[in-house]
């Protein structure tokens, strides 16, 4: 008999991790061999489980997922990850990008995720259908083309601005200095071309970062 698919989960709520963890094992054929809360725990727990396949979250204290992404390679270059997020196409495009094998909405039903696991087990790439339309979009309206003058670290740190956290809270989520996220925030709203909070708001809702119901 095949040996059952050994999975890694990646995401700094536990709650969410048992939500998953009970959706897979559903599963007789997926086994959950590690749970990691953080950048640094999922990269020592990668190394000691060596999972056949890792189920990330993009946002996470201390490393972005996108830096995961990148460091997990370095140690297995055919490393199977798939992001499964609430952020929208970019997000998505930029997952792919560095190396992910597939995207999943936190919207996704539980029995996409499984078929996702499936999807690239078999050594194929899988997004959600409603993602991929987006980023289908986005391409062909070249909308999302300023967030890519955005380097990693200032992304990151956009998608906490846009998430509504303050200046402390990021600094204290990516293990930054308040100066060192106040001086990322001034290089983002100079590439953006954005002047003020209200502006910034507006760009999120387009670029499909934050709901446009969050605008008033």
């Amino acid at each position: 008999m095949n040996q059952a698919i050994r999975i890694q989960l990646v995401d700094d709520h536990a709650l969410v991790r048992a939500g998953f963890k009970y959706v897979l094992e559903g599963n007789p054929k997926i086994s959950v061999v590690a749970e990691s809360s953080d950048g640094k725990a999922a990269i020592a727990d990668f190394s000691s489980r060596k999972p056949d396949l890792v189920l990330m979250d993009i946002s996470m204290p201390g490393m972005s997922g996108l830096a995961l992404i990148q460091h997990l390679l370095t140690r297995q270059p055919d490393a199977k990850i798939i992001i499964i997020s609430m952020l929208g196409a970019d997000t998505a495009s930029r997952a792919m990008a560095a190396g992910a094998k597939g995207f999943l909405g936190k919207q996704a039903a539980a029995a996409e995720m499984l078929l996702a696991v499936q999807t690239v087990m078999q050594g194929e790439c899988y997004i959600d259908r409603e993602t991929a339309q987006h980023m289908a979009i986005a391409q062909i309206q070249g909308k999302h083309e300023p967030l890519r003058s955005l380097t990693g670290r200032e992304y990151e740190v956009f998608i906490h601005l846009a998430k509504g956290l303050s200046i402390q809270a990021i600094a204290d989520t990516c293990f930054l200095s308040p100066k060192t996220v106040r001086s990322h925030k001034a290089n983002i709203m100079h590439k953006l071309r954005l002047n003020n909070t209200v502006e910034f708001v507006r760009f999120a809702i387009k670029a499909g970062i934050i709901d446009s119901g969050l605008e008033t």
